[in-house]
């Protein structure tokens, strides 16, 4: 019977929740379970706060600028790439595919609608 650690009830029914894991270093691994076990929380929830309260704060007037970053890195690829260049259908369907796997569904049209512009662009550009 442990002595420390209560009784906890996993539940993992939030179907707008997803399992992120992690690696950290050896020290905060130490300090978060010590925080955890000293004031009777889960590691989780110490996380899971520290994660909510910087998305409040930071997150949002960013968003934005991370899909266009995410966007230009993208068609950065597409246009330079290591040997032979993808066809262009193929590349966003490639790319449509690893953002839905990384979670990012609700962001692929927006990416792909910006890369289709910066690839306009280009073409605009190079025909003038």
């Amino acid at each position: 019977m442990p002595i420390l650690k209560k009784a906890i009830k996993r539940k993992f029914t939030n179907k707008q929740a997803t399992f992120l894991g992690l690696i950290i270093p050896k020290k905060v691994a130490t300090l978060l379970s010590l925080y955890s076990i000293s004031h009777g929380v889960t590691k989780s929830s110490i996380v899971k706060s520290l994660l909510e309260t910087w998305v409040r704060s930071d997150v949002d007037p960013i968003e934005n600028d991370l899909v266009i970053n995410i966007a230009k890195k993208s068609y950065y690829f597409w246009s330079h790439p290591n040997g032979k260049r993808m066809n262009y259908h193929t590349f966003k369907m490639d790319l449509k595919n690893e953002l839905i796997s990384k979670g990012l569904d609700v962001y692929v049209d927006k990416i792909l609608t910006l890369i289709d512009d910066e690839k306009s662009k280009d073409e605009g550009d190079a025909t003038t």
